[in-house]
């Protein structure tokens, strides 16, 4: 009942607001405008957020990021006030006929301080165009200014965002990769480029990395807690806006050249490339802006995760059950990684409007990746190493769109049409597997052990470089990975002014959105037990004469000595003895050869190869369906939305600004059902399945600002948003620990 009403009363408040254009419909007919562009009267900068106030009357605008103003209103004299924080406040006297442009430059001055001479740096400066673009949003907004980005040395664009109130940065091998907005991760905040939504560049989720985004291409970032109407809804955190930027007046090149040394990791091959040339034409019409970027890095790094578990009951007296320590990891990550960005940017300056294409592209490689990962399993009494190469991966994200704004007599309209995409290609993955068993002294295992910390426990380990703890080694396996996203995007937005008596004012806005999202990812995971592959063994021992192997009894087992290629030593600042480090270049030989090897084979009539390898198991590698089709995807979202909002001015202290949003999503996810199945591994678990979602959803929302003085506001929002489910979580997908036919 209490929500029907407050409906009700949301719905009678937005008619009577969409009312009010009615009301004085003859006096719009009539109306002119009032253009032109705030600036410094010194360096002739323009001056974005600028509030422009019209005497006496409620009406006003805020100068955009070149500091472009216009406002329309009824034909007569008025004065113009214009408010900039940190420069004097100036007043302007225009002139304005019906259905005529009046261009009127604002120039402002600095604010003169008295006392010591105060030297304001290019930094200051951008802040200060910062707060006076917040304080002149409709909404809750902040911004980082482009003096601040470019002079402050951040690793990446994450790092830049990273400095707002409420943000939080993930950071991984020493650089941002994705933000934590009002406690809220990375999925559920939404990431544009000059309002074009990125698609996902994670796995399973919605995320956006922002770690491959060179942070000398942005003009500015804004990032929106509240969002409006006007604004996709699937943003629980916030919204990140990076504006590109644009070329300024007159030719410009700025070049930056960097090198680094990085004495953790003893590497001096660190080096930033940043290129931008621009210029504008045709009296400054157009203007064209290329940037290029070129960075390697290392980005190695040591790690340290621990396990623990509750295994009994709350001890009598205590508040919490016991922790109980089950396993450590120790990960030793190699990681340089190359990255090559560009942008190329156009915009078009029309008597009453703009034109822009932009184009945005961004690849990271990384060569060679190894992480090494050695898992002290205290309650299991093993210690394994895992090993996982990436010889070749990398990340692209490229955006392209063309968008337009014009001021029209009767109202505005901003529309655009664009194409962005991700993509993730890890062709050549590979993984291999050592372990050591009878790892620990008995007592270990214990749970009165088990509440040591690692630092107690890990020492104790049996994990010396010798022949019977290198005896195992268990497997190898390939893993290539695919994935590929776009979003094919437009829209349109229309904007008319209305004004009823002198106190109030303000703007009717109405538009649409549609975008078509296609998604592909595919993995492929496939494995070899050399344990139990007699044939592989051999092969090996054949082929390889640092190859050592141990007799059992039986089939002799293929040991991991001679796989060495150094030992770590200290680990984490010397809390820890990582011991030896295997040779990723020997292992990488063995897979190439066997795959090599295998595909000969294979090739081949089954009479030649069947008598000595008995069975195509014992070739190549073993595909883990169940591994590899679970991650399957191939999407289809059609999203369109529209909305209705208006803009209330009461004077020039309040503004109120309700409005309503509708968005429906037609979905088609196909991915496989997956039937997790004990020891079942290698049988294709479970079918193709697709499944079909339609959803609706209405977004009521109000925002109201309240500035009592020129320097300070009050906001309240009142918003509704959603987050769309993973793309994993749509599929039909369960799991059974144990095979069917015993839970019956």
């Amino acid at each position: 009942m209490l929500k029907n009403r407050c409906i009700i009363i949301f719905v009678s408040f937005m008619i009577v607001a969409f009312a009010l254009p009615w009301a004085n419909s003859t006096a719009a007919s009539l109306k002119g405008t009032i253009a032109g562009y705030v600036k410094d009267t010194k360096t002739g900068e323009p001056l974005p957020g600028a509030n422009i106030l019209v005497k006496g009357t409620s009406l006003g605008a805020a100068s955009n990021n070149e500091g472009y103003y216009f406002i329309k209103i009824p034909p007569g004299t008025y004065t113009l006030v214009a408010r900039y924080i940190g420069y004097k406040e100036k007043k302007f006297n225009v002139n304005v006929k019906a259905a005529r442009t009046v261009n009127q430059d604002l120039m402002l001055e600095h604010a003169a301080l008295t006392g010591e001479t105060v030297v304001v740096t290019a930094q200051a400066e951008g802040q200060m165009e910062a707060i006076n673009q917040q304080l002149s949003s409709r909404t809750i907004k902040n911004i980082v200014a482009s003096d601040r980005i470019q002079e402050i040395p951040e690793a990446n664009a994450a790092e830049a965002i990273g400095r707002l109130p409420g943000v939080s940065v993930l950071r991984g091998g020493g650089e941002g990769s994705g933000l934590v907005i009002r406690g809220l991760s990375p999925k559920y905040n939404a990431v544009m480029v000059n309002g074009v939504l990125l698609p996902s560049t994670g796995r399973a989720n919605r995320g956006t990395s922002l770690g491959g985004i060179s942070q000398y291409m942005l003009d500015r970032v804004e990032l929106t807690k509240a969002l409006t109407s006007d604004m996709e809804a699937n943003s629980l955190g916030g919204a990140i806006d990076l504006k590109i930027r644009e070329a300024p007046a007159g030719f410009h090149l700025d070049v930056l050249a960097e090198g680094g040394y990085n004495d953790q990791n003893n590497y001096y091959k660190n080096y930033k490339f940043v290129t931008n040339i621009g210029n504008r034409f045709f009296n400054g019409r157009l203007g064209a802006l290329a940037n290029v970027t070129l960075e390697r890095v290392n980005r190695s790094t040591q790690r340290l995760a621990a396990h623990y578990q509750v295994e009994t009951a709350k001890y009598e007296g205590k508040e919490f059950e016991d922790l109980y320590f089950t396993s450590a990891k120790l990960s030793d990550i190699s990681n340089v990684k190359r990255r090559i960005g560009a942008s190329l940017s156009f915009d078009y300056r029309l008597p009453n409007g703009k034109l822009t294409f932009f184009n945005f592209f961004n690849r990271s490689f990384t060569d060679n990746y190894a992480a090494v990962t050695k898992t002290y399993n205290a309650a299991g009494n093993t210690v394994n190493y895992t090993i996982n190469s990436s010889p070749q991966l990398s990340s692209d994200i490229m955006t392209n769109a063309l968008q337009g704004e014009h001021h029209l007599h009767w109202f505005d309209i901003d529309y655009g049409i664009s194409n962005a995409q991700t993509s993730r290609n890890e062709p050549d993955s590979r993984m291999w597997n050592f372990s050591m068993n009878q790892a620990f002294p008995t007592y270990v295992s214990s749970q009165d052990f088990r509440l040591h910390n690692p630092e107690e426990i890990i020492p104790l380990a049996n994990d010396e470089y010798t022949e019977e703890n290198m005896k195992n080694m268990i497997f190898g396996g390939i893993w290539p990975k695919k994935m590929q996203e776009q979003n094919l995007s437009g829209y349109m937005n229309f904007k008319t002014p209305f004004q009823l008596g002198q106190s109030v004012s303000g703007n009717i806005e109405f538009g649409g959105k549609y975008r078509y999202k296609t998604r592909f990812q595919d993995e492929d995971r496939s494995m070899q037990n050399v344990a139990s592959n007699p044939p592989m063994k051999r092969w090996m021992v054949k082929n390889w004469d640092w190859i050592v192997r141990q007799q059992t009894g039986g089939e002799p087992a293929v040991t991991a000595i001679n796989f060495r290629d150094y030992d770590i030593g200290s680990f984490l600042q010397g809390r820890y003895d990582f011991g030896w480090y295997p040779d990723i270049n020997k292992l990488n030989d063995i897979t190439d050869a066997w795959t090599a090897l295998s595909d000969s084979i294979l090739s081949l009539p089954d009479s030649v190869w069947r008598s000595h390898y008995g069975e195509t198991a014992k070739i190549g590698y073993i595909k883990n369906y169940r591994e590899s089709v679970q991650f399957d995807q191939d999407i289809i979202e059609r999203y369109s939305a529209g909305y209705l909002m208006a803009e209330i001015n009461v004077g020039t202290k309040l503004m109120i600004m309700p409005g309503v949003r509708y968005e429906k999503v037609r979905s088609r996810y196909t991915g496989w059902q997956v039937q997790k199945v004990a020891n079942e591994q290698h049988v294709v678990p479970g079918k193709d399945s697709t499944v079909y979602r339609n959803n609706e959803y209405w977004f009521p929302m109000i925002q109201t600002r309240y500035s009592p003085t020129s320097w300070c506001d009050i906001r309240f929002a009142r918003t509704r948003s959603i987050t769309r489910p993973d793309y994993l979580a749509v599929r039909r997908r369960f799991a059974l620990s144990t095979p069917l036919t015993q839970l019956l």
